[in-house]
């Protein structure tokens, strides 16, 4: 509850602060050309509640780990930005989370420490239920031209600078995931993220050469998988020795469209189809998939079919399977 003597606070501060999630800094403050005499007696008065020593939440705003967010980049000033695993729980990659909150500014740009202290108010809620509510600030010497973005309000490193800073911390194979999954969302491709990174990518930082060897590896014409399932079984793929295929390619015969197969190797006609639990487990999808089959292996085609089951606990035999299929298909082709 705010004060009875509570002073009025001026509109330009109140929109401003309406359009940042509740929250105002020190910087803004004086570009509006407020009395830091008044103000801090309108903090004083529990008008606003003081996050940071530089950035303040209208009293009765709600705050979350977004404002949170909000408020550090505040804090940090001009193009600063969350960053690194809490970017990636923002742009909605699976497996990361928002806490300890980190945010990168350029080094030129900022002067502070690498930490700051957040004071949460009574109204704190974490979705996350995180026990650890450090920030850690990021320095880099280099930042892209187009290094932000905004979610819900709040400055978030681009997706392609994401990847950059995940390089180094994660698996490779993790590191193509979080390519594939942002990919099939439309968020990112190979050749923006090359194009994107293009003055960074020649460095000799952490984590380009991990970058470097995956968009080489993806080349012209990749597409990303459709499904976790989908990937899976491209590692088992690449763990049989076997070249990677085309996937998700249109078949048909002289006459008609057969359909869109999910992993294709031309030079041997060979299909592999993914059968998972939840669209090919009813009587009815499993017939249809049958009369396509059968339409595909008419045409010439040799088709494979691998359960989720198979996938995921079946490792070994689907890698059998695979290079029997291969040597199958190669043999049939010769003939």
């Amino acid at each position: 509850m705010t004060n009875s003597n509570a002073m009025p606070v001026e509109p330009s501060v109140l929109a401003l602060a309406e359009r940042q999630l509740g929250l105002i800094s020190d910087r803004q403050l004086d570009e509006l050309g407020i009395d830091r005499r008044r103000w801090v007696r309108a903090v004083a008065n529990q008008q606003w509640l003081d996050l940071s020593g530089r950035v303040w939440l209208r009293s009765g705003a709600p705050c979350s780990g977004l404002t949170c967010g909000r408020a550090v980049v505040l804090h940090c000033g001009a193009g600063s930005a969350v960053s690194h695993h809490s970017a990636a729980a923002l742009w909605g990659i699976p497996g990361f989370r928002l806490w300890p909150l980190q945010v990168s500014v350029p080094r030129t740009s900022w002067g502070g420490t690498d930490r700051i202290e957040l004071s949460l108010p009574r109204n704190f809620v974490d979705d996350q239920r995180a026990i650890d509510h450090r920030v850690l600030v990021h320095r880099p010497t280099a930042w892209p031209d187009r290094a932000t973005g905004m979610i819900d309000g709040v400055d978030v490193v681009r997706p392609a600078l994401l990847l950059l800073q995940l390089a180094p911390v994660v698996a490779p194979k993790r590191l193509q995931r979080i390519l594939d999954h942002l990919w099939s969302r439309g968020l990112l491709s190979g050749p923006s993220v090359a194009a994107e990174l293009a003055p960074m990518l020649g460095r000799g930082r952490a984590g380009v050469v991990a970058i470097r060897t995956m968009l080489d590896r993806c080349g012209p014409g990749y597409v990303p998988p459709e499904s976790n399932l989908e990937a899976r079984l491209i590692d088992l793929i690449d763990a049989a020795g076997i070249p990677r295929p085309l996937r998700q390619k249109d078949l048909g015969d002289n006459v008609r469209w057969l359909g869109r197969v999910d992993l294709y190797w031309p030079q041997w006609l060979l299909v592999v189809e993914v059968d998972s639990d939840r669209y090919h487990g009813a009587l009815s999808d499993r017939e249809d998939d049958a009369k396509r089959q059968r339409a595909l292996e008419a045409a010439g085609y040799t088709v494979v079919r691998v359960t989720e089951f198979e996938l995921w606990h079946r490792r070994d035999q689907v890698i059998d399977r695979l290079r029997s299929a291969v040597a199958a298909a190669r043999a049939h082709v010769a003939a």
